[in-house]
């Protein structure tokens, strides 16, 4: 009896030995991503659509306990083609069980975004603005070596984006195909490449806006992105075409991208 009762005790310590090191390694995964404090909106953003390439224009971010929690900084469309970039504009992240909460404010209004979370992913995304009202969805579905997401906005608009991603993890396509009223209104295909093999320093800011989002998704930092895009309705605005976008990175000592100034 007091052998049975010994082999009992020693399974228990070696099974919370276990529980314990795989603890210990989902925490190491979790938190060994980057922790950039600022970076360049001219390193961040394509420098084909920004004109801050020699300006100390940057985003700032702080975490807490591996968490992102704010982000300052913001890159808007004023109008159509012009482009502006906010200081005063910024994030605050809160974490409650499996949903994240955005809260952006500017001008003295709040709005929200808030992400459902499963397996460190995002499931689900809802925005609301100032008054409360629902602007937009996203659904987040997940297949081998490809990600589906589904945009619905309240002004009867739909966006649904396919992500494709090769065997090192790297994001290698896109197609985006938008709707209005149900009707196909364009469609634009991206191919991503010329990886390098620096790790990627957006993992952690997958949540505050699409250009970071897509970014985040591969292992490596894609380079180059190029693609068309096709009018699927003659009275779309927006004319038909091709695109091409490369960006120049700078490598510390250790292979790892720069992200600000000085180099």
């Amino acid at each position: 009896m007091k052998k049975l009762l010994f082999l009992f005790l020693m399974m228990c310590l070696l099974s919370c030995s276990n529980n314990d090191d795989i603890q210990d390694i989902q925490t190491v995964q979790n938190t060994a991503d980057l922790e950039p404090d600022r970076i360049w909106v001219s390193l961040a953003e394509w420098p084909n659509n920004v004109g801050f390439n020699n300006g100390p224009l940057e985003y700032k971010f702080t975490y807490e306990n591996g968490n992102l929690k704010k982000m300052s900084g913001q890159l808007v469309e004023a109008y159509p083609g012009t482009l502006l970039f906010i200081k005063d504009y910024y994030w605050d992240l809160s974490y409650i069980g499996n949903k994240i909460t955005l809260k952006n404010y500017t001008d003295k209004k709040i709005n929200e975004l808030i992400y459902t979370i499963e397996n460190g992913r995002p499931l689900k995304a809802e925005m609301y603005n100032d008054l409360d009202e629902l602007v937009f969805t996203k659904e987040y579905t997940y297949e081998p070596n490809k990600i589906k997401v589904y945009i619905n906005q309240a002004d009867i608009r739909e966006t649904y984006i396919t992500y494709y991603f090769d065997s090192n993890k790297n994001l290698i396509k896109s197609e985006k195909l938008e709707k209005i009223s149900g009707i196909d209104q364009k469609l634009t295909i991206t191919n991503y490449s010329d990886f390098d093999t620096a790790k990627n320093p957006y993992k952690k800011l997958y949540l505050l806006n699409d250009t970071f989002y897509e970014k985040s998704l591969s292992a490596n930092n894609y380079r180059k992105a190029e693609g068309t895009t096709e009018l699927l309705n003659s009275s779309h605005p927006f004319p038909s075409g091709t695109f091409m976008y490369s960006q120049t990175y700078i490598y510390d000592a250790n292979g790892q991208i720069f992200l600000h100034h000085p180099f």
